[in-house]
């Protein structure tokens, strides 16, 4: 049956609250109810409407190398052996075909983005852990070696954070604290579509995460939730990607011990729920 090709405007409030959709974004539906776009909204935008915004994929990314031996495509987020696994680079092809997986010209989410700010878990939690980490060691008001504690002003406080004028501490154990060394705003944006594909996204982040691997290791080691500090440069690193715009970063131990928790984990809520219903 052919698609009537006659167009909608969405209503011009959010259904949630109330609000007004962003501007400079039109939404439109077809008759069929299919949301297409002049552009789509950004993922920021579409949290701010609150909409609930899903991953399209499940990977087995690890952060050790360049992107063409990095990733594999599974079929379950729970799924993680090698058997399983598709190759994301499917080596050269001829000029017609992609040498990437055929999932990578597919929507990075769904509904569809048309651009979003990458964040990396690790790099946002560095000061804060630090923090935790070292600010029972010492005293504003004691008197130490400047090699190893130092307090003063922090650069590009804000007015709440300059109340404390040179009360912050900088340098604890020899150690210069992370302030400011959270994640840049990386923006990824649709490039070959009018929305964000896979490859839009892993084409960027994984050279990215791969330019700051040495301080993700570092970030790492100021984790108390860490089950192996201090990590090494040889450490073997994983990729846990479960929501567009935030990425965590794991040693393989920690990667398989959480996907093997989040297993039994829907194994239990799903027996729970077929007892309630009486499925059993």
């Amino acid at each position: 049956m052919a698609r009537d090709k006659s167009w909608q405007e969405l209503p011009g409030t959010n259904a949630v609250d109330g609000r007004s959709p962003p501007r400079n974004h039109i939404h439109l539906r077809d008759s069929a109810g299919t949301e297409t776009a002049a552009n789509f909204p950004s993922y920021e935008d579409r949290l701010l409407a609150r909409e609930n915004v899903r991953l399209h994929l499940n990977t087995r990314w690890a952060l050790n190398g360049p992107l063409e031996s990095s990733i594999s495509i599974a079929s379950d987020y729970f799924i993680i052996h090698n058997k399983v696994l598709q190759p994301y680079f499917q080596g050269p092809r001829n000029c017609s075909e992609s040498a990437w997986h055929p999932l990578s010209q597919s929507p990075l989410s769904g509904p569809k983005v048309s651009s979003l700010q990458l964040g990396v878990e690790p790099l946002d939690e560095w000061d804060t852990n630090w923090m935790e980490n070292h600010d029972c060691h010492t005293d504003p008001d004691g008197t130490y070696d400047p090699a190893e504690v130092l307090y003063g002003p922090l650069p590009d406080a804000n007015e709440y954070e300059k109340q404390d004028e040179d009360h912050h501490l900088l340098l604890c154990c020899g150690e210069k604290r992370p302030w400011g060394r959270s994640t840049p705003l990386i923006k990824i944006e649709a490039t070959t579509e009018d929305f964000v594909t896979i490859h839009d996204f892993i084409s960027v982040a994984h050279p990215f995460l791969m330019s700051k691997r040495n301080e993700i290791l570092q970030a790492m080691g100021e984790d108390p939730g860490r089950f192996n500090r201090p990590f090494s440069p040889e450490t073997k690193l994983m990729v846990d990607w479960r929501e567009p715009r935030m990425v965590d970063v794991m040693d393989e131990a920690e990667w398989l011990m959480a996907r093997s928790a989040f297993k039994v984990k829907r194994a239990v809520v799903g027996a729970q729920n077929s007892f309630y219903t009486g499925s059993m």
